[in-house]
């Protein structure tokens, strides 16, 4: 579950990134844009699933949605934002998703001590 966080992030992160880096700054018509790639990837995530035949690839495809919901609502929030400030807000939602990324060995290691008490007790 925390791989597929980070992807998340990293999507809403890239549809954040792209129009700063194009010289546009934030609006509310990227935030319609954003909102109808969630909906349009959320009513066919079954068929997205469907083009991938590995396994470990499903789990990002189903939650894919959320990528461009959690980026619709950052350009809706900051929707006078400058092209410098969307690239800001990209890069620390992609940062997020990172931290998440790397504290992994730390979340196993925390689940099988926690695990370990358990059995113990």
């Amino acid at each position: 579950m925390t791989r597929v966080g980070t992807s998340v992030s990293l999507v809403a992160c890239a549809l954040l990134l792209a129009p700063g880096f194009a010289g546009v700054g934030s609006s509310l018509g990227f935030a319609a844009v954003a909102l109808g790639l969630a909906i349009l990837t959320f009513v066919y995530r079954d068929r997205l699933v469907a083009l991938s035949d590995t396994s470990w690839v499903r789990p990002h495809l189903e939650i894919a949605w959320v990528g461009p919901l959690v980026a619709a609502a950052v350009f809706a929030l900051y929707r006078d934002a400058a092209p410098a400030e969307l690239q800001t807000l990209g890069a620390v939602v992609g940062l997020i998703g990172m931290f998440n990324y790397l504290l992994r060995p730390l979340y196993f290691f925390v689940g099988g001590l926690l695990t370990r008490l358990n059995r113990a007790l």
